[in-house]
């Protein structure tokens, strides 16, 4: 009959598009399982790359020479390097969670009170020079660098800081300066001339001695 005839083309009709439908989400989702599978392996070779460059710049910090601290905005340690263990005296486990304050003279805990404000407001704070003490009691002269440390939404958490021993360096300087002015004074008092030249055959010291002469 046309009933049952126009039945059959509609119900063929409904078969085709909703095979069609199938065929359509089918291509779909595996499309969008090989882009997320793309993606995937995007990721991972992002994370290979960045966990290669954590550790290259893991094996730097520990193979550094400086002391290579990083503490919190309340001034407490959160890591430290092999060269703050040689540099101050204490281990790893020894100085972490403690406070900056330990390795600071009585007179000087104030300083870290405006170093932490300082860096707070995101200053940095470059080739300081401060005395620090040791485990072994011993105060040192060091030369600081101190950065803000941010999280990846670019809050200040808490600060980095590099510190070089400079105490040896100091004494070598001012024994020079000791000698010089030594020497200095001698000439400065000899009665006898003293006149030096340098390589352009320009005077470079007349003492007065040489003066009167």
């Amino acid at each position: 009959t046309r009933r049952s005839s126009d039945l059959a083309i509609f119900a063929t009709a409904s078969i085709t598009m909703f095979a069609f439908l199938v065929s359509w989400a089918t291509r779909s989702l595996n499309a969008f399982i090989e882009q997320l599978d793309a993606a995937s392996r995007d990721l991972a070779r992002s994370n290979e790359a960045a966990n290669r460059t954590n550790a290259r710049l893991a094996s730097i910090v520990e193979s550094s020479d400086d002391a290579i601290i990083s503490k919190t905005l309340d001034g407490i340690i959160t890591s430290w390097n092999a060269g703050a263990e040689r540099i101050f005296g204490y281990s790893n486990s020894e100085a972490v969670g403690q406070s900056m304050r330990m390795l600071m003279p009585p007179d000087r805990v104030t300083e870290e009170a405006d170093i932490l404000s300082r860096i707070a407001a995101g200053q940095s704070i470059r080739h300081f020079e401060a005395t620090r003490i040791r485990k072994d009691g011993a105060h040192i002269l060091v030369s600081v660098t101190i950065s803000p440390l941010r999280d990846s939404s670019g809050v200040i958490i808490g600060a980095s800081k590099v510190a070089r021993d400079i105490t040896e360096n100091r004494r070598i300087q001012n024994s020079v300066a000791q000698h010089e002015a030594r020497l200095a004074a001698i000439i400065g008092a000899a009665m006898d001339a003293v006149i030096t030249v340098n390589a352009d055959h320009r005077v470079t010291m007349f003492n007065p001695a040489a003066e009167i002469m």
